[in-house]
C-alpha cells in the first residue's frame, strides 16, 4: 500500500508540472491560414495571410488599443500611422467613398463638431470644412480650385484659383496680422514686378519689389505718392500729376512764394523791390505784383517741407484769382482797386475781394 501511494504522488507531480510548464507560455504568436468556426479568444499577436472582415454582425463593433465596448464602429485609442504610399501620397491617406461622405471630428474645448466634406452630389462639386454645430459651412474649395469662406460656391473675377470671402452678416474681412513685425500681403506676378500690401506701425504702404514705396498713407491720413514721407500735407505727390477732370478747390487763387526783404500780413498789397528784387508791403516806386495770401487754391515755388519753414525768407503771394485785401492804403474807383499812387490792382468784387492777374 505504502508503495503504491508513493508512486501515485510522484506521477501527480510531474503531471502538475507539465501543465504550469504548458500555461506559463500560453501567450504566442499564432498564424491561421483557415479555422472554423471563426477563431475565438485573447491573442497576443495576429497574423492574417488573406483579406479579413471584422464585426459583420449588427450592432458589433472592434475597439482598439481598449477593453472598454467600443462605442462606435472602430474605435481607437492612441494614435494611427500611416506608412505605405497610396497614389502619390508618401505617408498613405484616409478615404471615404460614398457620395456626400463625412468624416467629422469633435473639438472638445470649445464642444463644437467639425465635418470634412466631400460633396459630389452639389454642382458644381466641392471640398467643404463645416461647423457640425451651428450647421454652416466655413470653408469651401470648388472643383475649379477657388477657394471660399462663409460660401460653398466662390467665384472670382479673373477664373481660377481665387478667393472669395462672404458673410451673410456683415461685411467680409481679410485679416493678416504679424507677431513681431508688419502685416503684408505680397502679390506675385508671372511677370514683372511683383507688388507689397503692409502695414508697419500703423502706416499703410504699397511697394514695389527692389523700388521706392509707391504709396504710402500716414497714421494720421496723409497720403503720399512716390514718397515715404508726406509731411504735413493730406497729398503729397513726388512727380507729375493728369487729372482729365480738372483740379476743383473752394479756395480761389493761385499763389507763390516770393523771397522777402521784410514781414507782411495776410492781405497786404506786395510789390518788388526794384532795388533789390525783394518782395515787401507796396511802396510807392515798387512793382505790384500781387496779395500776401493767407489760403491759396495752388502754390508754386515751395522749396521746404513746412509754411512756416517756408515764411522765414518768403512771402506767400496770390498772383492770379480772388483774394482778400486790407482796404488800407487802397481806394476803389469805379470797380477797380487802386492804390495811392494810383497804381491798379485789380477788380473789386460783390464779395468784397479783389480780383487780380487779368
Amino acid at each position: 500500500m505504502f508503495k503504491k501511494s508513493h508512486n501515485f504522488t510522484i506521477f501527480f507531480s510531474l503531471l502538475s508540472s507539465l501543465f504550469i510548464f504548458v500555461f506559463a507560455f500560453a501567450e504566442e504568436t499564432i498564424t491561421i491560414t483557415s479555422y472554423y468556426p471563426s477563431p475565438y479568444g485573447s491573442y497576443y499577436n495576429f497574423t492574417a495571410s488573406n483579406n479579413v472582415t471584422l464585426a459583420t454582425v449588427s450592432g458589433s463593433r472592434v475597439g482598439i488599443g481598449t477593453t472598454a465596448t467600443p462605442g462606435e464602429k472602430l474605435e481607437i485609442n492612441g494614435n494611427v500611422k500611416l506608412s505605405s504610399a497610396v497614389g502619390g501620397y508618401g505617408a498613405g491617406r484616409i478615404q471615404a467613398f460614398s457620395s456626400g461622405d463625412i468624416i467629422a471630428y469633435t473639438l472638445n474645448s470649445a464642444s463644437r463638431v467639425w465635418d470634412l466634406i466631400s460633396i459630389t452630389s452639389s454642382n458644381p462639386d466641392y471640398f467643404a470644412i463645416r461647423d457640425n454645430t451651428a450647421g454652416l459651412n466655413r470653408f469651401a474649395i470648388s472643383q475649379a480650385g477657388n477657394v471660399g469662406i462663409g460660401t460653398t460656391n466662390p467665384g472670382v473675377f479673373f477664373g481660377s484659383g481665387g478667393l472669395h470671402i462672404f458673410n451673410s452678416g456683415g461685411p467680409g474681412e481679410l485679416r493678416v496680422q504679424g507677431g513681431s513685425g508688419p502685416g503684408i500681403v505680397e502679390l506675385d506676378a508671372s511677370t514683372g514686378g511683383d507688388w507689397h500690401i503692409q502695414n508697419s506701425g500703423g502706416v499703410f504702404t504699397v511697394t514695389e519689389t527692389s523700388v521706392a514705396d509707391r504709396l504710402v498713407i500716414q497714421s494720421g491720413g496723409n497720403v503720399g505718392i512716390g514718397t515715404w514721407s508726406p509731411g504735413t500735407d493730406k497729398l503729397d505727390v513726388r512727380g507729375r500729376a493728369y487729372a482729365s477732370g480738372g483740379w476743383q478747390t473752394t479756395d480761389a487763387d493761385y499763389a507763390e512764394w516770393i523771397e522777402k526783404e521784410e514781414d507782411a500780413e495776410p492781405g497786404d498789397i506786395i510789390g518788388i523791390n526794384l532795388e533789390t528784387g525783394l518782395a515787401r508791403v507796396y511802396r510807392p516806386g515798387d512793382k505790384i505784383i500781387g496779395v500776401s495770401s493767407l489760403k491759396p487754391a495752388i502754390v508754386g515755388n515751395r522749396l521746404e517741407e513746412k509754411d512756416e519753414e517756408m515764411s522765414r525768407t518768403h512771402i506767400l503771394v496770390g498772383l492770379v484769382g480772388q483774394l482778400d485785401f486790407r482796404k488800407n492804403n487802397v481806394v476803389v474807383e469805379n470797380g477797380i482797386v487802386k492804390t495811392k499812387d494810383n497804381k491798379e490792382i485789380g477788380v473789386f468784387l460783390k464779395n468784397g475781394k479783389v480780383l487780380i492777374g487779368i
